[in-house]
């Protein structure tokens, strides 16, 4: 909005403005002379002064409206449609009135919903479809590519940084790409040719496909039939983001989840939770909303070293595509090329791989077979071991860890050779975690010195018998 009177020396300026045409970097000189100035009918009255609704990025609202940076001929040829009675999408400022818009030429999909499970010398990376149900937030179509792997390594905590914040965008490295098979048009000799290119490494997804094991449990046979019922009666998806709880006040299961009582009382919420995110419900235009069923995915890393800190990522690319209405006669769902990538510094998350708990029949068929790495702790075998910088939680930042540790409640106690109690250390081996690190602080908050310490683990389940073991320390 410009009124006269936010000119100081209140000069009738508007009668040397266009009002669709404010912003003229894109048009040509000539043909906006002929174009209408402002007239008595474009004037309104606002806190008492006379003012006038402007365009101020008309340049910018073409492009948005065709996809590509407008010149000219746009505008001689009608393709802007902003100052028109029936604008369509892409135009604000139309009437007098904004158009809520999103302010985006375009953005890379949403980074899907990720999980990490570490095992010994291995991370599983487990990710939904999120990224590839999502509509392209200009053209609303999906333009989905590819799903990228992302790992960071060598993280050191710089001074101000935590696991929280992630690491340094220098340190992510895409590990793995996988992609939709598809494949796009080019135009070569100003659109006189089309080639079509296959559109990068047409992977597919079958290498990364997963089923979630419950879901073939034969403990769980019938409840998908179950659930179809409950997600089908949900017409309105009002439990399409997640099941609520599935009792009264009173404890009795409520009755729009009836089917699903051979399960409810017993089964664990995540289990249900599953079988519901899986299932999918078909729209009923004016009477049924559609429900999606989540696919899910899976790559293993297996290039990775145990008691290492390990970031990951996954995001999505899309691809580019043109507007319905284009020159080349290319359909409005064609691919025309690479798009635009999302960024792993976005949405991340880290773990350490380490061994799995043992077994009270692991522990009777191979023995104890507890160590601490590194052993001898050296300080280049500190400084190797991923030493990060200082923390107020971690002054020192270097640790060592004890292994293969009992599928128990475990208290490890740390002694002097001399047999003086240095630290002792609470794992909860049942949670499946078969480690834990040790920072070399003793119980009275100092760095430890050099030599030999014994240790031993004590566990409350009487398949494992105390274990008593050594390392040393060099300083």
């Amino acid at each position: 909005i410009l009124c006269i009177g936010d000119f100081s020396n209140g000069e009738e300026l508007f009668d040397l403005w266009r009002p669709d045409f404010m912003d003229a970097s894109c048009i040509d000189e000539q043909w906006l002379i002929g174009q209408p100035k402002i007239t008595s009918a474009d004037r309104f009255a606002y806190e008492g002064d006379t003012c006038a609704m402007f365009n101020m990025d008309n340049c910018f609202e073409c492009a948005r409206q065709l996809g590509y940076y407008c010149g000219p001929e746009e505008f001689e040829n009608g393709l802007w449609t902003c100052n028109q009675d029936n604008p369509g999408p892409g135009c604000t400022g139309v009437d007098g009135l904004d158009t809520q818009i999103h302010w985006l030429v375009g953005m890379a999909p949403p980074p899907p919903g990720l999980r990490l499970w570490a095992a010994d010398s291995r991370v599983h990376i487990y990710w939904d479809n999120l990224s590839a149900m999502t509509p392209d937030i200009r053209l609303q179509q999906i333009d989905f590519e590819s799903y990228r792997i992302w790992r960071a390594d060598n993280w050191d905590r710089p001074f101000g940084s935590s696991l929280a914040n992630g690491p340094e965008s220098n340190l992510w490295q895409m590990i793995a790409e996988y992609d939709t098979v598809n494949f796009f048009v080019n135009a070569r000799d100003a659109g006189a040719i089309l080639d079509t290119i296959p559109l990068g490494a047409n992977t597919g997804f079958s290498d990364v496909d997963y089923v979630p094991v419950v879901i073939n449990d034969p403990d769980y046979e019938g409840l998908d039939v179950a659930m179809q019922e409950v997600v089908d009666d949900d017409w309105t998806g009002e439990y399409d983001n997640g099941l609520p709880y599935l009792f009264g006040a009173n404890g009795d299961l409520l009755p729009q989840f009836e089917p699903l009582a051979p399960w409810a009382y017993d089964t664990d919420a995540a289990v249900l939770d599953t079988f519901h995110a899986m299932t999918a419900r078909l729209e009923e235009p004016g009477a049924v909303k559609e429900k999606v069923a989540n696919q899910y995915h899976e790559y293993i890393d297996r290039d990775i070293h145990n008691g290492f800190i390990y970031f990951y990522s996954v995001t999505a690319t899309d691809h580019a595509m043109l507007p319905a209405d284009n020159d080349l006669g290319i359909d409005s769902l064609t691919a025309v090329g690479p798009g635009l990538a999302g960024d792993p510094g976005s949405s991340f998350s880290n773990t350490t791989p380490g061994t799995e708990a043992q077994t009270p029949e692991d522990r009777a068929n191979d023995g104890a077979n507890i160590y601490v790495y590194p052993n001898p702790a050296t300080r280049d075998a500190l400084s190797e071991y991923q030493e990060l910088n200082p923390s107020g939680d971690d002054p020192v930042g270097v640790r060592v860890t004890f292994t293969n540790l009992p599928q128990a409640r475990n208290i490890i106690k740390i002694y002097t050779a001399s047999g003086d109690l240095v630290q002792s250390l609470s794992h909860n081996g049942l949670e499946g975690s078969g480690h834990i690190s040790w920072n070399l602080m003793s119980r009275n908050g100092q760095e430890i010195v050099g030599g030999i310490y014994l240790y031993s683990v004590e566990s409350d389940n009487s398949a494992f018998d105390t274990f008593v073991g050594k390392f040393v320390v060099v300083r």
